[in-house]
Parts: structure tokens; sequence; C-alpha cells
């Protein structure tokens, strides 16, 4: 059986029975029936705007604007669309984050390293307020702050939230895409506090997750074989250099 949740005259929105016995719905007609639609859900159950073909045009017009290196125009778009879905969803939603993601992509992209950080903590904030502190989708918040704080030089800074991203990643297993970028990151900041030792290690894990799950990425993996070599080479452990260049037969394939 079918019933009908009519928020304005515009349209009608069919859910199933089920839907209908778990959600709260408010009947009073309202002057944007996708406002209505997205106040009828509970923060678990609702939506995301990007389902609607509206919206998704708009995502895929400002990724477009990012790729094309277009940034402070990504930028714009992302902000008038993030406005859009505020409006629509209000702050405490995923889509919100999601944007803020892709909007601080679009900031730093610009040589802004200051405002990113701020529109991070804010997604990161939502996510943590919806779906608590180790959310999957969280890693690739921290990573993004990490690699800000480096790039401005605060190694020690950048160390912490890199060290954050391994941590709630880790708990979804090396297949987690931030996992193994998260031990990369750590062992480059661990080279460059002289934490040798520690950063072979690093860079190490960060090479057999990459070997154990994207064995196609040839490149990826010779450039990991070489980010250690370096680290290596600066040790002057030029023995286990010398074993490191030397190619498995069993991966020769995988490099170029």
């Amino acid at each position: 059986m079918q019933k009908f949740f009519r928020p304005a005259k515009l349209f009608y929105i069919s859910f199933s029975q089920e839907i209908l016995g778990s959600s709260k719905f408010l009947l009073t007609p309202v002057k944007h029936p996708f406002i209505g639609l997205m106040k009828s859900f509970s923060t678990e159950q609702k939506m995301s705007v990007f389902d609607f073909p509206s919206y998704k045009e708009q995502l895929e017009e400002a990724k477009k604007a990012y790729a094309e290196d277009r940034f402070q125009e990504s930028v714009e778009l992302f902000s008038k669309l993030l406005d859009k879905i505020i409006k629509a969803q209000g702050e405490q939603h995923k889509d919100v984050s999601d944007i803020l993601y892709y909007q601080g992509k679009a900031l730093y992209a610009t040589g802004n390293l200051e405002e990113p950080i701020e529109v991070f903590l804010r997604g990161l904030k939502i996510l943590k307020s919806l779906f608590g502190e180790n959310y999957s989708d969280s890693p690739r918040f921290y990573l993004s702050i990490g690699d800000i704080y480096e790039r401005k030089g605060k190694n020690e800074e950048a160390l912490v939230y890199y060290e954050k991203a391994r941590d709630i990643s880790s708990l979804y297993g090396p297949s987690h895409p931030s996992l193994r970028t998260a031990w990369e990151s750590i062992g480059r900041i661990q080279t460059s506090l002289g934490l040798f030792d520690e950063a072979y290690e690093s860079l190490t894990k960060s090479h057999e997750i990459l070997v154990g799950v994207s064995r196609e990425k040839s490149l990826d993996i010779a450039k990991s074989h070489l980010n250690i070599g370096k680290l290596l080479k600066i040790q002057g452990k030029y023995n286990t250099l010398e074993k490191r260049q030397k190619r498995p037969s069993s991966s020769k394939k995988y490099f170029i």
C-alpha cells in the first residue's frame, strides 16, 4: 500500500509503508516543497539532496571548475551550493559536511592557508555530532588539515592531524582510502623531524598497503619505493637501499 505526503500543491512524493511507519512527518504545506520534505526526516533518515538532479548538477559543475583549475570559481560555486543545502536541510546534515570538504579543498587550491582550516573543522564538527568521533569520512578532513600545517612548516601540528587520520582509518582496515596516505604523510613528517627509524616503519606500512590493495597503480608503487629509498640514503643504509632497489620477480609487471 502506498501513501502520499503532500508538502505543497506543486507535486506529490510517495513513500512506502515501511518508511511511513518509522518517520515523523510535517503535514503542513510549505512554500518550498523540498524544505518540507527534508524537515520530515530525523537526522539519520534524511535523504541526500544529491538524489535530486538540480543539486547534483550544481555539485558536478563546481567539481568540474576545480578539476579545470578554476579554483576561485569553484569556491564560489561550492559556497552557493552550501547556502542552498543549509536552507533545505539545516546545518546538521552530512551533505553540508561533504560540501564543506570540497569547499575547503578549493580554498586551499587558491593558496589560502587560513580559511580552509576553519572550513574543515566545521565539517568535522558536523560529522562528530551526527556519527561520533570515529566516523569513516573523518580521516580525509584530518589529512587535509595536516597538509595545510605541513605546508606552513608546522610539522608538529601536522603530525598530530596525520596521526588522528591514521588512528581512525585503521579501524576500518587497509582498504580504507585514507590509511595509506596517512602512513605516508606521517613518514614524511617524521623524516623532516629526524625520526628516521619511525619514518622507515611508517613509509614501509604505507608501501605494504599500496602493494596489497592497489597493485594496478604501478607509478604509485614506484614512488613509494623511491620515498623509502631516499630515507635510507639519508641514513646511509646503502646495503638496505640496494636490496630495496632490486625488484622482486613477482612485482616486476607493476613497475613502469
